[in-house]
């Protein structure tokens, strides 16, 4: 198993690749000169992410989220639950551009995610304990 932490300065971005080849994405951290998503794709050959994990909001958490759209086939999508209402509150209905381009992102993933400690989801060869 692989854990990568990509330098997004002040974001967060993290890449697991597990023993059977899957990957696990969390958040999606970049920099203006740095798309994790673009290199894993272009480098590494990484055309799926099996579970992407956004652990918050903020902008700095998904300014990579175009190049996902763009570059990656995201098969399972985790993010706090959080309504479009509450949101505005906490934003001050002031959205970034990355939090609207996840919004529209989002709307894509239409089931609830299995929780991580669920035995019948395949991580890969790895065990998570949550």
């Amino acid at each position: 198993m692989k854990v990568i932490t990509f330098d997004v300065e002040h974001g967060s971005n993290h890449l697991i690749r597990t023993p059977n080849d899957e990957v696990v994405m969390i958040d999606a951290g970049n920099t203006p000169t740095f798309s994790p998503a673009e290199y894993i794709r272009e480098v590494w050959k990484i055309a799926n992410v099996r579970w992407l994990t956004v652990t918050h909001h903020d902008a700095d958490h998904l300014m990579d989220i175009g190049n996902i759209v763009k570059n990656l086939y995201v098969h399972t999508l985790l993010q706090p639950h959080v309504t479009y209402e509450q949101l505005q509150l906490l934003y001050n209905n002031v959205f970034s551009p990355s939090l609207v381009e996840f919004l529209d992102f989002r709307k894509r993933f239409n089931q609830h995610a299995l929780p991580m400690s669920d035995p019948s989801y395949n991580w890969g060869g790895v065990q998570f304990a949550t």
